[in-house]
């Protein structure tokens, strides 16, 4: 299977410390494991990818900022890049450009390209009731509305939408009810890959039925 994950950056300046660039070297080598071919679709101007040594390097005008990330799309980029790769599956790691992506492939007659989104952060925190409310760090001129429900959008546009918790994914399902948006299709949850990073020595093996708490916001809320 030939896979084009977009990546998702936000601290271009330290790349080897941004956690959607470890996010994705994490992933390749996973997808390479078991025989498969991947490419990946980095910001331009990025010099530093040897992690990505032994995969297809591709370069658009994807954002790089909490705001440009989430809302640039080089349409005649993004085109090239599906011609030349012509991917089985993309992995697309902002999924607010999910309906974006989702028409480039309509409009080339590639539905057979299946569109995977995974949402690492649906920019909800939670009030003092548990009910889900906008993250103020990305409500800057109510902005926050816009990006959460470009996100309940990519649940019913992509052909898997993917989410790394349980939690992320209520909140995602209890603002939809609260707001009446009808969702779909499903939401799953897949857990991010382990960062050998973490561990200095060897760490214990885990089984299925261990439950591992995994911070994946640095929030009060979660």
């Amino acid at each position: 299977m030939k896979v084009l994950s977009i990546a998702n950056i936000s601290n271009f300046d330290d790349i080897n410390s941004d956690s959607g660039y470890i996010f994705n070297y994490l992933l390749a080598e996973e997808f390479k494991k078991d025989k498969n071919e991947f490419a990946i679709v980095l910001p331009k101007g990025l010099i530093n990818y040897e992690k990505f040594h032994d995969c297809r390097i591709y370069y658009s005008n994807i954002g790089t900022t909490k705001y440009s990330s989430r809302f640039t799309f080089d349409w005649d980029s993004f085109n090239e890049i599906v011609e030349d790769y012509k991917p089985d599956l993309i992995f697309l790691n902002q999924c607010e450009l999910t309906s974006a992506l989702k028409s480039l492939l309509i409009s080339r007659n590639n539905s057979h390209i299946k569109l995977l989104t995974y949402c690492h952060y649906p920019a909800l925190h939670v009030n003092d009731l548990g009910d889900p409310i906008y993250d103020s760090s990305l409500n800057n001129g109510e902005l926050c509305s816009t990006i959460v429900f470009n996100i309940l959008s990519a649940i019913n546009v992509a052909d898997y939408f993917v989410i790394q918790s349980n939690f992320a994914k209520n909140l995602l399902i209890k603002f939809a009810e609260q707001h009446k948006f009808k969702l779909k299709k499903n939401i799953f949850v897949v857990p991010p890959p382990l960062d050998p990073l973490f561990y200095k020595n060897n760490y214990k093996e885990y089984s299925s039925s261990n439950k591992i708490i995994y911070n994946h916001r640095l929030y009060r809320t979660y």
